[in-house]
């Protein structure tokens, strides 16, 4: 088989990815993953959740995505969106959330919060459109993307030195509290994922695909512009296995949000994704 040098052109345009010269074909496709999501109701208490407290895999540099589509938010309290919790203390907890008029925050926690930042007006409602979020911690900054685009928060209501360790954990992906949701998330969330390092500027162009996200496989390489497949710890492919509907399809420990989940039935599986 003779491989072509990245850049190669098929039909007339330019590929990023290495090219088959035989048969025309990129070596790293991006198969259309899944073509579904879950759709989280808000007002009613709905989460995927694994409440065992497992080893997630990462430490002190990591690096999470997911893609939204956000309906309306509570305003009475936030909306969880993801979180990552020891089931007794907050020691390494990661809490993602939305709050009123579109805003986005993130928590830090290291026995106290030693990070706390707000995006306003981040998201769009009504669920008018997908968008692909991706936050980075590398032990001294916490960034965030959206749409592959760094997005600088406008405010920081505690920004103090910590570090974070890898402990075991559990996940709630849609709701907050344990072991009884509140807060839940009221949008569809396609394929929440996490790796044990950070993700580069060109990673995260490859995994956003120009807004074709369904279209990317997170546990395979595409060429030098994503090689850290190996370092993909969870990847939920939420309702793509309608039997097992937070099927994890990660490296790590597996931590299938099935387990302990309320409220979420193949009913909640819509046929929506980033495409």
């Amino acid at each position: 088989m003779v491989i072509a040098t990245a850049d190669s052109r098929v039909r007339g345009r330019t590929s990023r990815f290495p090219i088959d010269s035989k048969l025309g074909a990129s070596i790293f496709p991006f198969p259309d993953s899944s073509e579904v999501c879950i759709d989280f109701d808000g007002g009613t208490a709905e989460e995927l959740a694994n409440f065992t407290g497992l080893n997630i895999g990462i430490g002190n540099a990591w690096t999470i995505a997911m893609w939204l589509k956000t309906e309306t938010f509570d305003s009475s309290a936030p909306d969880t969106i993801f979180e990552l919790a020891p089931n007794s203390g907050s020691n390494n907890r990661i809490q993602i959330r939305a709050t009123t008029a579109g805003a986005f925050r993130i928590e830090l926690n290291s026995v106290a919060v030693f990070k706390d930042y707000v995006w306003s007006s981040l998201l769009t409602l009504s669920e008018a459109a997908w968008e692909f979020i991706v936050i980075t911690w590398n032990g001294t900054n916490l960034l965030l993307y959206k749409n592959s685009t760094l997005t600088v928060e406008t405010a920081r209501d505690t920004d103090d030195a910590g570090s974070m360790s890898s402990n075991d954990r559990r996940v709630s992906v849609g709701g907050w509290a344990f072991p009884t949701p509140t807060r839940s998330f009221d949008g569809r969330i396609f394929a929440p994922a996490i790796w044990s390092v950070v993700l580069d500027q060109t990673a995260i162009d490859t995994l956003y695909n120009g807004g074709a996200g369904k279209k990317v496989d997170y546990s395979r390489d595409h060429g030098l512009d994503y090689a850290d497949s190996a370092n993909l710890q969870h990847w939920w492919r939420i309702g793509h296995d309608s039997g097992d509907i937070g099927k994890d399809s990660g490296n790590g420990t597996n931590i299938d949000l099935d387990v302990d989940s309320t409220g979420i039935t193949g009913g909640d599986i819509i046929t929506d994704a980033p495409s």
